[in-house]
Order: structure tokens, then sequence, then C-alpha cells
């Protein structure tokens, strides 16, 4: 759904706090989920935690109806982050992305669950997703809960199937859609320059994390192990450290400018 086809006189959430028994009411009647004469009378909401949303704020909602309905009751809402971790351009730009993702065709894209509200206003700042919640149907597989490699194997023919929707995706109408989407190839400079806006140090301090042996933060090989070098960030004409420590600086300087 796009900010187009959004009635004008009904505002998009400025977080996931304004997502309320009411405004779940009009959103379902807008969707067709639920008749114009029922609504939501309450709802319990469960937060899923920081890890589930770095550039968005998230909660799941269980809806309680007026009159009796075959619509869902369980569904999970998205909206601008509390807490901003990178810069207000990045985050609008991945939001946007999500949104956009949600309106790809079935057949071109991974199964994603049914959107009852997936707009943007741009100008206003506001953006918001509101899902069925997967969970009902499915496992949620969370960071606690991993993938195994017999699930990971069961992936495989869908994401073939998905690569091969896409396969000559650099140019042609396939490139137009996902130009009009926003997204590039993973190494463009502008992926590249986001990168580096927001982590500067990222990839010296994983190096860092990946080599320690002995850490429970490793449940494997380290680095030079599994793939014969010490780190993909390689730095050998400065000493140990000095990408790490350079990184932090640029980063508190990122942060008290952010500050000002």
């Amino acid at each position: 759904m796009s900010r187009s086809s959004w009635p004008d006189d009904f505002a998009l959430p400025r977080g996931v706090d304004e997502i309320d028994a009411a405004y779940m009411t009009k959103v379902l009647r807008h969707s067709g989920a639920i008749a114009a004469t029922n609504e939501v009378v309450s709802q319990e909401e469960q937060g899923v935690g920081m890890t589930a949303g770095y550039f968005s704020s998230i909660k799941k909602v269980r809806c309680t109806y007026r009159l009796p309905t075959d619509a869902p009751t369980a569904f999970v809402a998205k909206a601008w982050p509390a807490l901003e971790i990178a810069p207000k351009e990045s985050i609008a730009a991945m939001f946007i992305k999500d949104i956009k993702g949600y309106q790809i065709t079935a057949g071109k894209f991974y199964p994603r669950p049914k959107t009852h509200l997936a707009a943007f206003d741009e100008a206003a700042g506001r953006y918001a997703l509101i899902m069925e919640d997967a969970s009902v149907y499915a496992e949620h597989k969370v960071h606690e809960r991993e993938l195994s490699f017999d699930e990971v194997m069961r992936l495989i023919p869908g994401l073939v199937d998905v690569a091969l929707a896409w396969e000559g995706a650099d140019a042609g109408a396939k490139a137009e859609e996902l130009a009009a989407c926003g997204v590039r190839l993973w190494a463009s400079p502008e992926n590249i320059g986001a990168l580096k806006a927001g982590m500067p140090g990222g990839a010296a301090l994983l190096d860092l994390i990946c080599g320690m042996a002995h850490s429970s933060l490793v449940s494997g090989p380290i680095w030079r192990e599994r793939i014969g070098v010490s780190d993909f960030c390689p730095h050998a004409h400065h000493p140990p450290g000095w990408v790490l420590r350079q990184g932090a600086s640029r980063e508190r300087r990122h942060l008290h400018a952010r500050a000002r």
C-alpha cells in the first residue's frame, strides 16, 4: 500500500505507542479484515527486544474484537525507532526498502506475512508496517534459536527461485524496479558510504572478536583457522589496534556532532 492509497485524513503513526486499539480498528477496517461495524475493543502488547529491530520500534499486538469475526488477532507493528542509532536519512532509506519489499508481487520475492498497512510519508517523517504475526503459523527463528543445518537446507530451493526471478537485475525493467525501491548493488558507493558513516570501526571490531579463540562469543574456529588469514580488514602497515582506535575516535566525533 503506497502513501497515496492511504486516506489523507488518517495520519500515519510517529511511533508504535500511537498504534493502539482505535488505530488498529481503522487499519483493519481499511484493509477489509473486519467489517465497518466491528472494532478492536482492547489489545495486549508485547515488546520484542532491541536486537529484533535496530532501525525501527517493533511490538506484537493481540486484538480482541467487539463482534465475532474470522479476522486474525495477532499482529506485528513497526514504526520509527524511539532510539536513533544511525543518521535519520539512513534509517528512512532502510524503512522505505522494508515497506516496498512488502509490495513486490509474491512470485518474485520471499514469502511474507500479509500486511494490513505498509505506508510512509517521507515529508512528514512517518513510516508504518502492520502485518500478521507469522509466529502464529510458523516458528520464529530468533537469535536464541538459530537455524539448524537441516532448516538451512530446506530454505535453499526458495532462495534459488528468488535468485532466478531477479537474474539480470543490473539492467532493464528489473533494474528499474529495484531502483524505484532504492535497492543498489552491495558495493555501491552509496551503501559503502552509509556503512562507513554508521560503523567506522565495525570491521576492525569484528576482526578482534573473531580472533578471540577462547571467547564464548566464538563457537568455532577463529578466522585464521577457518579462512587462512587473520582478518578481513588487514592493515599490516599499522600497529595492532590502530584501526580500532581510529574507528572509535571517529565514532566519538560523530556522536558529539549529533549531540550538538
